[in-house]
């Protein structure tokens, strides 16, 4: 993904639940303001701003500056502070995207440890815009003093900063991964969220009175937490980040739970403290844990792969030897004909490996196939064509064809004296591979087994792909047309072209 690029996937209505959802977070947020009515320590809506970014686009500033805007005006009354806050929590949203996207892994930044703890940073950084340019305005408009300035600074970062990390994960996470909704950890996670909900009532909720003896039950939100991030990954785990902050919030706001202090501001700041605290750890371990654990499957998937590759590689060595012997007359030419079938396919190999066994270019298989028998300026060999990839299904029997080709030119054909000359152009059309391959042969050099005895092997192999062979021989020209199938439901083949 792109810098500056999201993943887009909202429609309009998408966008317009985004301004309603915000809308509703934000009016939420600042009815439990204490310490000024615009500045409350419980603001849920820059977790779902930043989520609604990075998910839908920087199409989605809109809704929320319009839900923005709606939810302080309806608080404060005054449009000019309501547009100036609206404008510092839509940009402040943007801002964490952008460098998210820059710095952090884009939409994989909750999958690494790093990406986690890179978005923390972000986050913290990012939330002083709001906060700064909400205050600012505040005192500008009087409806602020400046000596308290600082609590009210605080109040509001610290509750961006919260809302940031506690809730953009979980909206991110269950918008990316909503078609996982139902897995084979299901039933685990079911026992997950009981547990938190459980420790949320026991620990956090007035439900119970609150006692010296039930203070220290606040940590048990921890058990949860690891519970989640060990075994069912990062989503799971916000998830239960955020049941227990609805628990907490809860319960504070009540004046209960282990939080609550003399004034309500206060509860709520050290709330946000402890929430941020347990959310951090307990996320950057699951995204580790789930990188090591995607890390293990890749490995294993590569050694089954490399596996079967080995079994395959070894499958096309016997049957290069069976075929070589079959048609050498002694062992020296028994030993020139399989070296040289061996290293082009070494050659192709490598070809492979330099891209991880995903495509190759044509016209470096051509090259690796002609190199032996051109001159270094490839003045007698000419190859043109489009630049077509080739899948790696194909490209190893497709470089033992070119090989063979190259082998009988060499000895039977243009390139076997110091007058030929051979032309090689590529095209493809309808998923089909087509290959023009055109010998200019001088009349001393044109013999009646002018073909090799190569020839059998390039057409098992073209016959073994479901393609075609066309020869042609006129006025000093031998003329090979090949066609492949690369859409073919035993090739599972498919061509790119870049």
């Amino acid at each position: 993904m792109k810098v500056g690029q999201a993943l887009g996937r909202c429609n309009a209505l998408g966008l317009v639940m985004v301004g309603f959802a915000y809308f509703a977070f934000a009016y939420f947020g600042l009815q439990l303001a204490s310490i000024n009515p615009s500045a409350s320590p419980i603001w849920p809506a820059t977790g779902l701003a930043i989520a609604a970014v990075l998910f839908c686009g920087y199409n989605a500033a809109l809704p929320i500056i319009i839900g923005a805007f709606a939810a302080n005006y309806l608080t404060s009354m005054s449009p000019l502070t309501s547009a100036t806050i609206a404008m510092g929590n839509t940009l402040e949203a943007v801002a964490t995207a952008y460098l998210v996207q820059l710095w952090a892994g884009g939409t994989r930044v909750f999958y690494s440890a790093v990406g986690v703890g890179r978005f923390a940073l972000i986050s913290g950084v990012t939330t002083t815009i709001s906060a700064t340019t909400g205050v600012t305005s505040l005192i500008l408009a009087g409806q602020a003093q400046t000596d308290p300035a600082l609590p009210v600074w605080l109040t509001w970062w610290l509750g961006d900063f919260a809302g940031a990390v506690v809730v953009t994960p979980v909206v991110f996470l269950w918008s990316l991964e909503r078609m996982k909704m139902w897995d084979d950890d299901l039933l685990q996670k079911i026992l997950i969220y009981l547990s938190a909900i459980a420790i949320g009532v026991i620990a956090f909720s007035p439900i119970f009175s609150q006692t010296p003896l039930r203070d220290p039950l606040g940590f048990l939100a921890v058990a949860p937490l690891f519970w989640a991030a060990l075994r069912c990954g990062p989503r799971a785990t916000a998830t239960v980040a955020a049941l227990l902050a609805g628990f907490a919030v809860w319960g504070t706001l009540m004046q209960s739970g282990p939080f609550a202090r003399f004034t309500l501001n206060d509860s709520f700041l050290l709330l946000l403290m402890f929430l941020i605290s347990v959310s951090l750890p307990s996320l950057a371990l699951s995204a580790d844990i789930n990188a090591r654990r995607d890390a293990q499957d890749q490995q294993a998937l590569l050694l089954r792969e490399l596996s079967h590759r080995t079994g395959n590689t070894l499958a096309v060595v016997n049957s290069m030897f069976r075929r070589s012997a079959r048609h050498a007359k002694s062992v020296a030419e028994l030993e020139q004909a399989f070296q040289g079938r061996l290293l082009n396919l070494a050659a192709s190999h490598r070809l492979l490996s330099d891209s991880n066994w995903k495509s190759v270019p044509m016209a470096e298989l051509m090259k690796a196939a002609l190199e032996p028998y051109c001159s270094a300026e490839y003045e007698r060999c000419e190859f043109s064509g489009k630049p077509i990839y080739l899948p790696a299904a194909i490209a190893t029997s497709l470089t033992m064809v070119l090989h063979e080709l190259a082998t009988n030119a060499a000895k039977h054909g243009a390139l076997k004296g110091q007058k030929g000359k051979l032309r090689v152009q590529w095209d493809h059309s309808d998923g089909q591979l087509l290959i023009n391959w055109e010998e200019d042969i001088p009349q001393s050099e044109i013999r009646a087994n002018s073909l090799g005895y190569g020839t059998p092997l390039i057409d098992a192999t073209i016959s073994s792909l479901s393609g075609s062979v066309e020869r042609q021989r006129e006025n000093g020209k031998l003329i090979i047309r090949l066609s492949l199938p690369l859409t073919s439901t035993n090739q599972r083949a498919s061509i790119q072209e870049r």
